[in-house]
């Protein structure tokens, strides 16, 4: 079943692009909520784009949460087979692997998949929202390098997805980008979406990173995903491998249960598995988040002095620690100073040395035992709480 088709020549610039607002553009897919999956599309995007290079092509004005517009372009494009690059992390073979329901869409020879991208334009910042004249979109270079934000590929059917990447611009929080996701996912309204969990944030030009999975979940419980996307579920495997050749494990309950071991050691012991430089680093965090004011004690590098104190942990724990740590990097949206130490002397990264054996297997089950997540029932979470989250 197809959607009528819309006349939206009044939604082009002189330019010739098709240009809304994201509420312009809710309004069109709302008109085809209710329509099949290639339905909507060929209404909703096929009919309000235009093709450039053998994809359809649009451009849209997101609002942040502070209330500034963001132009993004929008790119989908149509795909007979499967190719090796659509996926971070699986094959059409693996997919069946891990989905067993899929195993019958492959077997259909006629199954079709889609590609999404969405961007955003560059070296054009953000204007303040309330004056359409100071976003107008024909006057932005087309031809900059714009900053990727969304990819996912679908299959036209609407039963399975990848959100291959989410990345993290430099004008739009790490949420933002996830309200983005959300607010397309009403288009696309797929029962499971596969989620490869590579979120990170840092100086990526530089090669600067910490993995979320890890310092989200030891500060919150949960990996940033799961708090984005609530639902999804860890997928059970073994010896699976992905695209990049690396074999990964799953276990939800030993992913718990290292998580819940490391979230529990106490400072104290953390401190007796740490090398002098290792342990001049924890005392400087903890000095930092715990000490209360009017405190003396001193603690510096190297061999103790007369004037020096041990440092009391007293209780505190890793979970503690995290936990203030990872929500001043959230606040501030970047990768702080405290974090990046903190993660390289939980893995062994940058000038700290190899982590304890003990730490180091359960950091390996979180960091490798938790890469891929199945989310279920897209389209409920979309029609319910997105909806009303984002008008």
């Amino acid at each position: 079943m197809q959607g009528a088709g819309c006349d939206a020549t009044s939604d082009r610039p002189k330019s010739g692009r098709y240009v809304f607002f994201s509420e312009e553009f809710e309004r069109i897919m709302a008109k085809y909520d209710q329509v099949t999956l290639s339905g909507r599309l060929n209404s909703v995007i096929m009919n309000h784009s235009i093709l450039e290079a053998d994809a359809r092509v649009f451009y849209l004005y997101w609002t942040d949460t502070a209330q500034h517009l963001h132009p993004l372009k929008v790119t989908y494009s149509t795909s007979n087979v499967f190719p090796a690059n659509y996926s971070a992390a699986v094959t059409e073979a693996s997919l069946s692997q891990l989905v067993p329901a899929f195993h019958a869409v492959v077997l259909d020879e006629n199954v079709k998949y889609g590609i999404f991208k969405v961007e955003e334009v560059s070296g054009h910042g953000s204007a303040v929202m309330g004056s359409r004249q100071s976003a107008e979109i024909k006057k932005l270079d087309y031809h900059s390098d714009n900053i990727p934000l969304l990819t996912m590929w679908l299959t036209l059917d609407g039963f399975i997805g990848e959100l291959r990447t989410a990345h993290l611009a430099s004008s739009l929080a790490a949420t933002d980008v996830m309200m983005i996701f959300h607010y397309f996912s009403k288009l696309f309204q797929l029962e499971q979406l596969l989620v490869f969990d590579d979120s990170a944030i840092g100086n990526f030009d530089e090669n600067v990173r910490v993995d979320l999975r890890l310092m989200s979940a030891l500060a919150t419980g949960r990996t940033w995903y799961e708090k984005n996307l609530k639902g999804s579920q860890l997928i059970g495997c073994s010896q699976f491998a992905l695209t990049t050749d690396t074999i990964i494990s799953q276990s939800e309950e030993h992913r718990a249960a290292a998580l819940a071991a490391l979230q529990g050691l106490p400072l104290a012991k953390w401190n007796e598995m740490l090398d002098v430089e290792g342990q001049a680093i924890l005392a400087k965090l903890y000095l930092r988040y715990f000490l209360k004011r009017g405190s003396s004690i001193r603690f510096f590098r190297g061999s103790r002095t007369s004037e020096e104190k041990p440092v009391n942990f007293g209780s505190k724990t890793i979970f503690e620690l995290a936990a203030v740590v990872y929500a001043e990097a959230e606040e501030k949206n970047e990768l702080t100073s405290a974090l990046k130490r903190m993660n390289d002397l939980l893995c062994g990264e940058g000038e700290c040395k190899e982590p304890d054996d003990w730490i180091k297997s359960r950091i390996d089950q979180l960091l490798e035992g938790s890469c891929l997540w199945l989310f279920s029932g897209v389209a409920d979470q979309v029609s319910k709480s997105n909806r009303q989250m984002i008008n």
